[in-house]
Protein backbone atom coordinates (compact mmCIF):
# COMPACT_ATOMS: atom_id res chain seq x y z
CA UNK A 1 0.00 0.00 0.00
CA UNK A 2 1.64 3.59 -0.69
CA UNK A 3 1.18 6.20 1.48
CA UNK A 4 0.61 9.65 -0.47
CA UNK A 5 2.15 12.73 1.35
CA UNK A 6 0.93 16.25 0.58
CA UNK A 7 2.41 19.28 2.09
CA UNK A 8 1.12 22.63 0.90
CA UNK A 9 3.52 25.38 2.77
CA UNK A 10 4.39 23.19 5.28
CA UNK A 11 1.02 22.02 6.72
CA UNK A 12 1.86 17.77 5.57
CA UNK A 13 -1.20 15.63 4.68
CA UNK A 14 -1.13 11.82 4.62
CA UNK A 15 -3.52 9.34 2.52
CA UNK A 16 -3.43 5.79 1.12
CA UNK A 17 -3.74 4.58 -2.05
CA UNK A 18 -3.73 1.17 -3.31
CA UNK A 19 -0.91 1.19 -6.22
CA UNK A 20 2.08 0.93 -4.60
CA UNK A 21 4.59 3.15 -7.01
CA UNK A 22 7.53 5.71 -6.10
CA UNK A 23 7.17 9.11 -7.79
CA UNK A 24 8.07 12.75 -6.78
CA UNK A 25 7.29 16.15 -8.25
CA UNK A 26 5.96 19.61 -7.98
CA UNK A 27 3.30 21.18 -9.29
CA UNK A 28 1.63 24.79 -9.17
CA UNK A 29 -2.06 24.75 -8.29
CA UNK A 30 -3.34 28.25 -7.07
CA UNK A 31 -0.27 28.05 -4.38
CA UNK A 32 2.74 26.16 -4.08
CA UNK A 33 2.24 22.66 -3.70
CA UNK A 34 4.76 19.24 -3.16
CA UNK A 35 3.33 16.06 -4.17
CA UNK A 36 5.46 13.07 -3.23
CA UNK A 37 4.02 9.58 -3.25
CA UNK A 38 6.13 6.64 -1.15
CA UNK A 39 5.85 2.64 -1.59
CA UNK A 40 5.63 1.88 1.89
CA UNK A 41 6.24 3.54 5.46
CA UNK A 42 9.66 3.66 5.31
CA UNK A 43 9.70 6.16 2.93
CA UNK A 44 7.98 8.47 4.31
CA UNK A 45 10.66 9.57 6.51
CA UNK A 46 12.82 10.02 3.03
CA UNK A 47 10.52 11.93 1.23
CA UNK A 48 9.77 14.35 3.89
CA UNK A 49 13.23 15.11 4.17
CA UNK A 50 12.91 15.65 0.83
CA UNK A 51 10.06 18.25 1.36
CA UNK A 52 11.67 19.88 4.52
CA UNK A 53 14.93 20.68 1.63
CA UNK A 54 12.52 22.02 -0.49
CA UNK A 55 10.91 24.36 1.94
CA UNK A 56 13.83 25.11 3.32
CA UNK A 57 15.10 26.02 -0.46
CA UNK A 58 12.23 27.73 -1.46
CA UNK A 59 12.77 30.07 1.59
CA UNK A 60 16.65 30.69 0.38
CA UNK A 61 15.73 32.16 -2.91
CA UNK A 62 12.95 34.07 -1.50
CA UNK A 63 14.23 38.18 -1.58
CA UNK A 64 15.68 38.20 -4.48
CA UNK A 65 18.47 35.50 -3.21
CA UNK A 66 19.67 32.55 -4.94
CA UNK A 67 21.55 31.21 -2.17
CA UNK A 68 23.84 33.19 -1.29
CA UNK A 69 24.07 34.74 -4.71
CA UNK A 70 21.57 37.58 -5.86
CA UNK A 71 20.64 40.52 -4.59
CA UNK A 72 19.06 44.19 -5.55
CA UNK A 73 21.93 45.12 -7.51
CA UNK A 74 20.51 48.31 -9.84
CA UNK A 75 19.97 52.02 -10.02
CA UNK A 76 17.78 53.82 -7.09
CA UNK A 77 15.67 54.86 -10.44
CA UNK A 78 14.59 50.95 -10.62
CA UNK A 79 13.97 50.18 -6.90
CA UNK A 80 10.04 51.42 -6.89
CA UNK A 81 9.36 49.62 -10.81
CA UNK A 82 10.75 46.69 -9.44
CA UNK A 83 8.57 47.07 -5.82
CA UNK A 84 5.66 47.49 -8.19
CA UNK A 85 7.06 44.19 -10.56
CA UNK A 86 6.84 42.08 -7.28
CA UNK A 87 3.50 43.04 -6.22
CA UNK A 88 1.84 42.76 -9.68
CA UNK A 89 3.75 39.16 -10.13
CA UNK A 90 2.15 37.68 -7.17
CA UNK A 91 -1.17 39.16 -7.01
CA UNK A 92 -0.97 37.40 -10.81
CA UNK A 93 -0.20 34.18 -9.16
CA UNK A 94 -3.43 33.98 -6.96
CA UNK A 95 -5.41 35.90 -9.37
CA UNK A 96 -8.20 32.85 -11.06
CA UNK A 97 -8.84 35.49 -13.78
CA UNK A 98 -5.12 36.02 -14.90
CA UNK A 99 -4.45 32.41 -14.19
CA UNK A 100 -7.20 31.69 -16.69
CA UNK A 101 -6.25 34.21 -19.50
CA UNK A 102 -2.46 32.71 -19.53
CA UNK A 103 -3.84 29.13 -19.74
CA UNK A 104 -5.73 29.78 -22.61
CA UNK A 105 -3.11 32.06 -24.24
CA UNK A 106 -0.73 28.96 -23.85
CA UNK A 107 -3.30 26.36 -25.12
CA UNK A 108 -4.87 28.17 -28.39
CA UNK A 109 -2.35 30.90 -29.33
CA UNK A 110 1.19 28.51 -27.83
CA UNK A 111 0.11 25.91 -29.25
CA UNK A 112 0.51 23.67 -25.79
CA UNK A 113 0.43 21.46 -24.58
CA UNK A 114 3.08 19.84 -26.89
CA UNK A 115 3.24 16.17 -27.58
CA UNK A 116 5.96 13.58 -26.77
CA UNK A 117 7.71 12.09 -29.79
CA UNK A 118 9.24 8.46 -29.52
CA UNK A 119 12.33 8.87 -31.36
CA UNK A 120 12.17 5.12 -32.52
CA UNK A 121 15.29 5.42 -34.94
CA UNK A 122 17.44 7.24 -32.07
CA UNK A 123 16.45 4.75 -29.33
CA UNK A 124 17.09 1.97 -31.83
CA UNK A 125 20.91 3.47 -32.43
CA UNK A 126 21.69 3.57 -28.96
CA UNK A 127 19.91 0.34 -28.48
CA UNK A 128 22.10 -1.61 -31.20
CA UNK A 129 25.56 -0.39 -29.69
CA UNK A 130 24.52 -1.63 -26.16
CA UNK A 131 23.12 -5.10 -26.93
CA UNK A 132 19.44 -4.43 -27.14
CA UNK A 133 19.86 -2.58 -23.62
CA UNK A 134 18.75 1.07 -22.96
CA UNK A 135 15.72 3.54 -22.39
CA UNK A 136 13.34 4.25 -24.72
CA UNK A 137 14.07 7.90 -25.77
CA UNK A 138 11.41 10.59 -26.05
CA UNK A 139 11.98 14.14 -27.39
CA UNK A 140 9.59 17.28 -25.68
CA UNK A 141 8.35 18.82 -29.25
CA UNK A 142 8.81 22.21 -27.96
CA UNK A 143 9.84 23.42 -31.32
CA UNK A 144 5.89 22.96 -32.01
CA UNK A 145 5.34 25.83 -30.45
CA UNK A 146 4.00 29.32 -32.02
CA UNK A 147 6.90 30.79 -33.64
CA UNK A 148 9.39 27.62 -33.12
CA UNK A 149 10.85 27.47 -29.53
CA UNK A 150 10.22 27.41 -26.09
CA UNK A 151 10.91 30.99 -25.66
CA UNK A 152 6.99 32.10 -26.28
CA UNK A 153 5.72 30.32 -22.81
CA UNK A 154 7.77 33.03 -21.09
CA UNK A 155 7.21 35.53 -23.83
CA UNK A 156 3.56 35.27 -23.41
CA UNK A 157 3.44 35.03 -19.71
CA UNK A 158 5.77 38.28 -19.00
CA UNK A 159 3.65 39.86 -22.12
CA UNK A 160 0.38 39.75 -20.24
CA UNK A 161 1.80 40.70 -16.83
CA UNK A 162 3.30 44.00 -18.30
CA UNK A 163 -0.83 44.44 -19.54
CA UNK A 164 -1.74 44.32 -16.46
CA UNK A 165 0.83 47.01 -15.05
CA UNK A 166 -0.47 49.03 -17.83
CA UNK A 167 2.63 48.84 -20.05
CA UNK A 168 2.41 50.01 -23.21
CA UNK A 169 5.74 49.35 -24.83
CA UNK A 170 7.92 46.07 -24.17
CA UNK A 171 11.48 46.34 -24.29
CA UNK A 172 13.69 42.99 -25.27
CA UNK A 173 17.04 41.86 -25.88
CA UNK A 174 17.73 38.93 -28.34
CA UNK A 175 20.95 36.97 -29.47
CA UNK A 176 20.21 34.48 -32.09
CA UNK A 177 16.51 36.17 -32.54
CA UNK A 178 14.45 33.29 -30.77
CA UNK A 179 13.46 34.95 -27.84
CA UNK A 180 13.01 38.30 -30.35
CA UNK A 181 10.45 37.37 -32.26
CA UNK A 182 8.75 35.47 -29.30
CA UNK A 183 8.26 38.77 -27.46
CA UNK A 184 7.19 40.65 -31.11
CA UNK A 185 4.22 37.64 -31.41
CA UNK A 186 3.08 38.08 -27.68
CA UNK A 187 3.26 41.87 -27.80
CA UNK A 188 1.13 41.45 -31.94
CA UNK A 189 -1.36 38.88 -29.49
CA UNK A 190 -1.77 41.86 -27.17
CA UNK A 191 -1.37 45.22 -29.08
CA UNK A 192 1.92 46.36 -27.28
CA UNK A 193 4.13 48.09 -28.75
CA UNK A 194 7.49 46.05 -28.58
CA UNK A 195 11.35 47.06 -29.15
CA UNK A 196 14.08 44.58 -30.00
CA UNK A 197 17.36 45.64 -29.52
CA UNK A 198 20.27 43.05 -30.68
CA UNK A 199 24.13 43.05 -32.21
CA UNK A 200 24.67 43.73 -35.65
CA UNK A 201 26.91 41.31 -35.59
CA UNK A 202 23.93 38.45 -34.48
CA UNK A 203 21.78 40.40 -37.20
CA UNK A 204 23.96 39.34 -40.11
CA UNK A 205 23.87 35.84 -38.64
CA UNK A 206 20.10 35.67 -38.21
CA UNK A 207 18.38 38.03 -41.10
CA UNK A 208 14.87 35.42 -41.11
CA UNK A 209 14.82 36.06 -37.41
CA UNK A 210 15.01 39.86 -37.71
CA UNK A 211 12.99 39.97 -40.50
CA UNK A 212 10.04 38.00 -38.88
CA UNK A 213 10.34 40.11 -35.88
CA UNK A 214 9.85 43.11 -37.57
CA UNK A 215 7.08 41.41 -40.47
CA UNK A 216 5.01 41.17 -36.43
CA UNK A 217 5.27 44.60 -36.19
CA UNK A 218 8.65 45.01 -33.38
CA UNK A 219 11.22 47.89 -33.87
CA UNK A 220 14.40 46.26 -34.23
CA UNK A 221 17.03 48.46 -33.27
CA UNK A 222 20.57 47.46 -34.38
CA UNK A 223 24.01 48.52 -32.82
CA UNK A 224 27.71 47.33 -32.57
CA UNK A 225 28.23 44.42 -29.65
CA UNK A 226 27.17 41.25 -28.81
CA UNK A 227 23.94 40.18 -26.45
CA UNK A 228 25.46 41.77 -23.02
CA UNK A 229 25.77 44.99 -24.96
CA UNK A 230 22.02 44.63 -25.82
CA UNK A 231 20.82 43.65 -22.68
CA UNK A 232 22.72 47.08 -21.40
CA UNK A 233 20.85 49.03 -24.47
CA UNK A 234 17.76 47.50 -23.04
CA UNK A 235 17.88 48.66 -19.67
CA UNK A 236 18.84 52.33 -20.95
CA UNK A 237 15.78 52.73 -22.58
CA UNK A 238 13.74 51.56 -19.96
CA UNK A 239 15.22 53.75 -17.51
CA UNK A 240 14.16 56.43 -19.64
CA UNK A 241 10.52 55.06 -19.80
CA UNK A 242 10.21 53.79 -16.17
CA UNK A 243 5.99 54.40 -16.17
CA UNK A 244 5.09 52.89 -19.64
CA UNK A 245 7.91 50.23 -20.43
CA UNK A 246 8.12 46.72 -19.41
CA UNK A 247 11.93 44.98 -19.30
CA UNK A 248 10.94 41.43 -20.23
CA UNK A 249 14.49 39.78 -20.13
CA UNK A 250 16.69 41.06 -16.95
CA UNK A 251 14.33 42.10 -14.18
CA UNK A 252 14.79 41.56 -10.81
CA UNK A 253 12.37 39.10 -10.57
CA UNK A 254 13.31 37.40 -13.97
CA UNK A 255 14.02 34.40 -12.82
CA UNK A 256 11.40 33.50 -10.51
CA UNK A 257 8.89 34.12 -13.36
CA UNK A 258 10.16 32.43 -15.67
CA UNK A 259 10.86 29.56 -13.41
CA UNK A 260 7.18 29.89 -12.83
CA UNK A 261 6.28 29.73 -16.27
CA UNK A 262 8.84 27.22 -17.79
CA UNK A 263 6.49 24.57 -15.09
CA UNK A 264 4.05 24.66 -17.63
CA UNK A 265 6.71 22.38 -19.60
CA UNK A 266 6.23 19.48 -17.05
CA UNK A 267 3.47 19.86 -15.89
CA UNK A 268 2.08 19.10 -19.52
CA UNK A 269 3.75 15.47 -18.76
CA UNK A 270 2.32 14.91 -15.50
Amino acid sequence: MACNIEVIFGQAKFATSGEPRLSYSRKWSGKFAIFSVATGPSQVTELQGKLAYHEKKRAIFSNEKFGIFGGKFVPETLISSLTKLDYEFNSALHDPQFQMELEVALRDYVGRETPLYFAERLTDHYKSRNRGKGPDICLKREDLNHVGAHKINNAIAQTMLAKRMDCKNIIAATGAGQHGVATAAACAKLSLECTVFMGSLDMERQPSNVLLMKHLGAKVKSFKGSFKDAVSEGIRSWVNNLEISYLDVVSLKFFKIKNYVKNTISHNNL
